[in-house]
C-alpha cells in the first residue's frame, strides 16, 4: 500500500507541472487568438490604424507608428512576441 501511495503522489507531482503548462499554453493561445481577430477585424484604409495595435502585458502601451500594415501582420508578430513572454 505504501508503494501505492509513493506512485500517487509521484503521479500528482507530475500533474500539478503539466497543469501549469498546459495553463501557459492556454493563455498564450488565448492571447494571440484575441489578437489576431482584433487586428484582422480593425477597418483599413491605409493600414496604419492596424499596424498600431501595441501589445504590452502589464501595463498599457502609449508606443504609437506610422508606419503602414495593411494586412495587420506586423502588429500581430509583435503581438506573438509579447504574448510568449506570459508567464
Amino acid at each position: 500500500m505504501t508503494t501505492n501511495f509513493r506512485q500517487f503522489r509521484l503521479a500528482l507531482r507530475k500533474f500539478e507541472g503539466d497543469i501549469g503548462r498546459l495553463h501557459t499554453q492556454f493563455m498564450q493561445k488565448l492571447s494571440l487568438d484575441f489578437l489576431r481577430g482584433v487586428v484582422l477585424m480593425s477597418p483599413v484604409k491605409d493600414g496604419r490604424f492596424r499596424n498600431n495595435w501595441m501589445t504590452q502585458i502589464g501595463t498599457p502601451s502609449a508606443a504609437v507608428t506610422e508606419e503602414v500594415d495593411p494586412s495587420g501582420a506586423k502588429a500581430i508578430s509583435r503581438g506573438a512576441q509579447e504574448v510568449a513572454q506570459l508567464p
